[in-house]
């Protein structure tokens, strides 16, 4: 299927075209499709709000089936020592797994490391779907307000509508996803919990952005030098 078919399939089916493009990006855990561009691109013809919730409520159901797969992996070690600890867990977390289900549900990383151990933990399931509906709901109005504001600006250099703004769509939103794995939100988010808002402004003012970006690992450790023997004659 070409970029041009593509383009006309989502623009001809519109609303129904953003909810099975939500739910199916997310009903296998780990694969997910690219389903914000198709939220970007409805954006420019479609109202925001009603294409946001319908692609967020579709994405949001479709997580129903991380919490599955938790489910039936708790299921496996039910009665073992793993599952005393799941229970310990879930009494810890009881009062922040919606909080967490619904931050995991806010960006496009993937969530399912979050989403799979509350199923494991037989999280309620209606405080789940909540968290993750309201999540993806709030992330894809994000997404379409902002195609609704940039895409006249994108329809102006590349021409109204057509296959080519559909291509900068897919970039834009690639790129922002690339950007938001770049960013270390565990450091982040330390920051912000310790010295708020001010400490993480006088951080990047002192620093530069590079001091919120993911520094790689070495694949290996360096040996230590080995210490040459001593010539005694």
């Amino acid at each position: 299927m070409d970029a041009e078919l593509l383009y006309e399939l989502v623009v001809r089916y519109g609303y129904p075209a953003s909810f099975i493009a939500g739910l199916l990006s997310h009903v296998i855990p780990f694969i997910a499709l690219p389903y914000l561009t198709v939220v970007w691109t409805l954006s420019k013809t479609l109202n925001p709000v009603i294409l946001g919730v319908l692609s967020g409520l579709g994405a949001g159901i479709g997580k129903l089936s991380s919490y599955y797969v938790g489910l039936q992996g708790g299921r496996l070690i039910a009665g073992s020592k793993r599952s005393i600890q799941l229970d310990a867990l879930k009494g810890l977390i009881k009062n922040y797994g919606a909080l967490a289900a619904f931050i995991a549900s806010i960006t496009p990383l993937p969530d399912d490391v979050f989403l799979i151990p509350l199923g494991m933990m037989k999280y309620e399931l209606w405080k789940y779907l909540a968290a993750t509906i309201s999540g993806k709901v709030l992330l894809c109005l994000t997404v379409a307000t902002a195609g609704r504001l940039m895409g006249g600006l994108l329809d102006i250099i590349l021409g109204e509508g057509g296959v080519y703004s559909f291509l900068a769509s897919i970039l834009i939103v690639a790129a922002l996803i690339y950007l938001v794995f770049k960013i270390d939100w565990v450091k982040l988010t330390g920051v912000l919990s310790v010295q708020g808002w001010q400490g993480l402004v006088n951080l990047v003012a002192k620093e530069g952005l590079k001091a919120l970006i993911v520094k790689k690992q070495p694949l290996h450790s360096p040996e230590p030098a080995k210490a040459r023997p001593e010539n005694r004659e």
